[in-house]
């Protein structure tokens, strides 16, 4: 019973009727809320909480944004601060293109840098303007530029750990250069499996 519900909340996410992605939705927050006061795995906590707002954000509802901002707490409980500078740009991003609301944008953007100023941490834009006729065909390249996007932050003399350093100057093309990494990595698979069967079939 349990999996059948959960694959039904999975598949709400993939068809566009308000009544039942809110109802979905809605059903992914109180699953993030159980996980939470369970103390359960940040992860899922996390997780049910990105499937709420995704729900939310197929039918344009604002309640995303509050659904990002318990996210939001759960990372700042859990200390998860770099994770949260990354997501406040993301959500931001998000909440600009996709709810189309630039006033809740600009409270994610806002407290990406601050959180930023408080850690001391430095941002340099690896590129703040995506010309996919730059990269084309040319996965190396795109790749090139996508991992430059990836600090390294040594946290002691034996553990160094990575993180994605992005602001509102540069996640619109870091979102591009993203899915255009992902195309031409699928390019990239498909071709081969393609050389693959006509080698089989001769």
């Amino acid at each position: 019973m349990i999996k059948l519900k959960k694959n039904f909340l999975h598949s709400c996410i993939f068809v566009n009727n308000t009544p039942i992605l809110r109802k979905a939705g809605n059903a992914y927050i109180k699953a993030a809320e159980f996980a939470d006061a369970q103390n359960l795995e940040f992860e899922k906590i996390i997780g049910r909480y990105q499937d709420a707002a995704n729900c939310f954000l197929r039918i344009k509802d604002n309640s995303a944004f509050t659904i990002y901002m318990n996210a939001l707490d759960v990372y700042l409980k859990k200390g998860y601060i770099d994770q949260a500078i990354e997501r406040c740009v993301r959500w931001g991003y998000k909440c600009e293109k996709e709810l189309g609301d630039p006033e809740k944008a600009e409270e994610f953007y806002k407290k990406a840098e601050e959180l930023r100023g408080q850690q001391n941490q430095s941002h340099t834009c690896v590129i703040t303007d995506f010309e996919a006729i730059k990269y084309k065909d040319n996965l190396e390249k795109a790749w090139e530029v996508y991992e430059k996007f990836d600090e390294k932050v040594e946290e002691s003399p034996s553990v160094t750990k990575t993180r994605t350093s992005v602001c509102r100057n540069c996640i619109d093309a870091y979102e591009k250069l993203t899915k255009h990494v992902l195309d031409l990595c699928q390019e990239e698979v498909d071709k081969h499996l393609e050389e693959t069967k006509d080698s089989d079939m001769k």
